[in-house]
């Protein structure tokens, strides 16, 4: 099996730029696309897939969820045949996560893979993958929350953030990122680092991951995923009332303990719910000839 790699962070702050960075190593396999900007995210198996499909072991989730999934940009991309998995049935998400990297990555001739995502799947990827090791990224919060909505707003048709919710999920991800800080499987970076020094940060990634210096991790292979793409600007991201409010959150979220946090997150979740929980996006149908052709019945 070849050695799993997460880059763990709250979005905008540097995961695929330090992603593709580490994809760039010569031994280190991972799904990439310029239309992606390098790395495509798999945050949907770990997060979304399980409360939409449901638990794998039944025969009705596992095809649903293996048809929905062949059909994605991240499978396609792989190369692989998705009758590996009736093949090999997984019996739960991170399962099926292992037995597609792990072939892509042999099918590549690669002894490692990378991949990206937020804190939310920690706890099971600590779980189902012991061998792997974790770098995790932060960023400075005001700038984490500029480029969040900043990319909102320069993006179409797309709703934009409110500064309160990017707020508390950014020192959400941030304590939880703490919380896991003097494992040995664990390293921490800031975005900042990188950008001031990335061949330092570099080579404290590879010694960390015990592999070989590559000076091609040096280079940027994609185009800079940036926020600020011509519709809106830097100084334009944010109002004054914006910025007000992040004077007045940001003292009082920095001292609010971990705990409480992860409890008013449960609780605004079960009031407001899950966009992608809606009935149009679970592709589930009848398999019963599916199952009986499977011998799953």
């Amino acid at each position: 099996m070849a050695k799993p790699i997460f880059v763990i962070g709250k979005h905008r702050s540097g995961t695929k730029w330090l992603s593709n960075t580490i994809a760039a190593h010569k031994d280190i396999a991972c799904i990439l696309h310029e239309h992606h900007f390098g790395i495509l995210e798999v945050s949907d198996v770990f997060e979304r897939m399980p409360l939409i499909y449901g638990d794998l072991s039944i025969a009705e989730n596992c095809i649903g969820f293996i048809e929905y999934y062949g059909q994605t940009d991240f499978f396609v991309l792989t190369g692989l045949d998705k009758n590996m998995f009736y093949k090999n049935r997984p019996s739960n998400y991170s399962e099926f996560f292992r037995q597609m990297m792990d072939t892509f990555a042999e099918k590549e001739g690669k002894p490692y893979w990378v991949q990206k995502t937020d804190t939310a799947p920690m706890p099971d990827l600590i779980k189902h993958f012991p061998d792997a090791k974790f770098i995790m990224t932060i960023r400075d919060v005001r700038d984490n929350v500029k480029s969040a909505i900043g990319l909102a707003k320069g993006e179409k048709g797309r709703a934009t953030p409110k500064v309160y919710n990017e707020l508390f999920i950014y020192y959400l991800q941030k304590k939880r990122i703490l919380s896991y800080q003097g494992r040995d499987n664990v390293m921490l970076m800031y975005f900042e680092d990188m950008k001031r020094d990335k061949r330092a940060v570099v080579e404290r990634i590879c010694n960390f991951l015990q592999i070989e210096f590559d000076e091609n991790m040096l280079k940027n292979h994609f185009k800079q995923n940036t926020s600020y793409k011509g519709m809106v600007s830097k100084a334009d991201a944010l109002s004054d009332k914006d910025v007000f409010l992040m004077n007045l959150m940001i003292p009082l979220l920095s001292i609010t303990p971990l705990w409480l946090m992860e409890f008013l997150y449960k609780i605004k979740t079960r009031l407001l719910g899950h966009s992608f929980l809606k009935p149009e996006n679970r592709i589930l149908h009848s398999f019963k000839l599916k199952k009986r052709d499977l011998g799953w019945e």
